[in-house]
């Protein structure tokens, strides 16, 4: 169990809403990763702000091939770097007949010392795409023309795929931070976020009585609706509304209505009232509703629920 969930971890001052990095269960993903795509080396990647190798240029295209070439002339010698095949996501790097050009007019490449060669797979979490497999024979074809090279093609859910896509080099990123690798399988992953938010207010309604913007939501009975300090401004999703929950101490409050931008109102009926003092923290994001579970009642993924939390929460550092 996540000590993030056994402890409050409340801050001193009256931040509105605050989120809380588990240092220890990040690097218990780090070493997972590790272990699973062994002796492969990891690149860990750093989503949304540093996506990539962090290694030298990664060249995508012909023309940045001709420009780094023109650069290694004027500096005299070879320049090394990393090279981006495109194997099927048709989004970044060199297109296949590109890269065969390259095999029948190295001049080309003269200049350049390809120290890596990498792709990207557009499935991997799903382990039974056959895109996958079809980019894995495309990506040995696309190393086999610089042998010497090293190679990088599995990103975080591509490590779980086997040891045929390791190569010398992965790419762990949202698994780092407790996303889950593969569909459909438990979550290998430990959480490592966890969002509180503070109590505002409550009120009583009688049923029938409508909540939130545009009416969306309706008291059945008479409830007992809490107002919390966080909304789609803070990354809560607006998609979320009347789908996902939030808890304090184990006890389930459902958002009611529609996320706000600075707030969400949930249904407090079954709460003690004594429990509802204005500054009670809530849980948002913890370790039975994490991010993966967040995401599916939001109807997106959990990449991006990750790189939708703002900069407006107080961050706090949980060290081993």
């Amino acid at each position: 169990m996540s000590s993030m969930r056994a402890e409050n971890h409340e801050p001193a001052d009256a931040s509105a809403a605050w989120l809380t990095v588990d240092l220890a269960a990040l690097v218990a993903n780090w070493q997972l990763l590790c272990r699973q795509m062994a002796p492969a080396r990891s690149g860990a990647v750093v989503k949304a702000d540093a996506y990539g190798l962090g290694a030298g240029p990664v060249l995508n295209s012909l023309d940045q091939l001709a420009r780094w070439q023109a650069l290694a002339r004027e500096q005299g010698h070879a320049l090394p770097a990393a090279i981006q095949a495109d194997t099927g996501m048709a989004r970044l790097g060199i297109a296949l007949p590109d890269i065969a050009l390259l095999a029948e007019a190295p001049w080309r490449i003269e200049g350049i010392e390809p120290t890596l060669i990498m792709s990207h797979l557009a499935s991997a979490e799903e382990p039974d795409n056959p895109v996958s497999a079809l980019q894995l024979r495309r990506f040995d074809a696309v190393r086999g023309q610089w042998p010497r090279a090293l190679g990088c093609l599995a990103n975080s859910s591509g490590i779980f795929l086997g040891p045929a896509f390791h190569f010398d080099l992965a790419r762990p990123g949202a698994a780092l931070y407790g996303v889950a690798p593969t569909i459909g399988k438990p979550n290998p992953m430990r959480p490592v976020v966890r969002v509180q938010a503070r109590l505002i207010q409550s009120r009583e309604i009688d049923a029938g009585d409508p909540v939130g913007y545009n009416h969306t939501w309706k008291a059945k009975r008479p409830s007992r609706i809490a107002t919390v300090s966080v909304g789609y401004a803070d990354g809560y999703l607006r998609s979320a509304s009347n789908r996902a929950c939030l808890r304090l101490a184990g006890a389930v409050l459902p958002v009611v209505g529609r996320i706000s931008m600075d707030t969400v109102t949930v249904d407090a009926t079954d709460v003690a009232l004594e429990r509802l003092l204005p500054g009670t923290p809530l849980d948002v994001i913890d370790d039975v509703q994490d991010i993966n579970v967040l995401a599916a009642q939001a109807g997106t993924n959990a990449y991006e629920i990750l790189t939708s939390l703002g900069m407006r929460y107080r961050r706090r550092y949980l060290t081993p």
